[in-house]
């Protein structure tokens, strides 16, 4: 996959047995989360170097994560992974690359403030068209 890239987990872990009722059904007061070893940064770590290679030449290729833990019935453990390819340029990003020209002196932080400036002043003017 091309960089950048965005990383999105969920780490399916099972509920102890003592979560469980006699029935089978999970207790009222079972934790939603797992507050148990190991912790979430082992589990990315160790995914992110497994795939090392196979999905990506070097995890620093990544450069957004979405990573969580959950509980899971015993037949639906596991982790979910989905790995997209960041492609589109958003006005966040338009931003973040005039200040990368601003460090590398190819614009000045007065062109960028005014730049900014007149596109809030834009979203503002259609804005207020479209309240009318």
């Amino acid at each position: 996959m091309q960089p950048p890239l965005a990383l999105v987990i969920e780490f399916r872990m099972p509920r102890p047995k003592n979560h469980y009722k006699a029935s089978g059904e999970i207790k009222q007061d079972a934790p939603w989360f797992p507050i148990v070893r190991p912790d979430l940064t082992k589990l990315l770590r160790s995914t992110e170097d497994a795939m090392t290679g196979i999905v990506w030449h070097d995890d620093s290729q990544i450069v957004e994560q979405n990573i969580h833990r959950t509980y899971s019935s015993v037949e639906d453990t596991g982790a979910r992974i989905t790995v997209y390819s960041i492609t589109s340029r958003s006005p966040a990003h338009q931003t973040s690359t005039r200040m990368q020209e601003w460090q590398e002196g190819r614009q000045s932080f007065a062109s960028i403030d005014s730049h900014d400036k007149a596109k809030k002043a834009m979203a503002s003017k259609a804005s207020a068209s479209v309240d009318r």
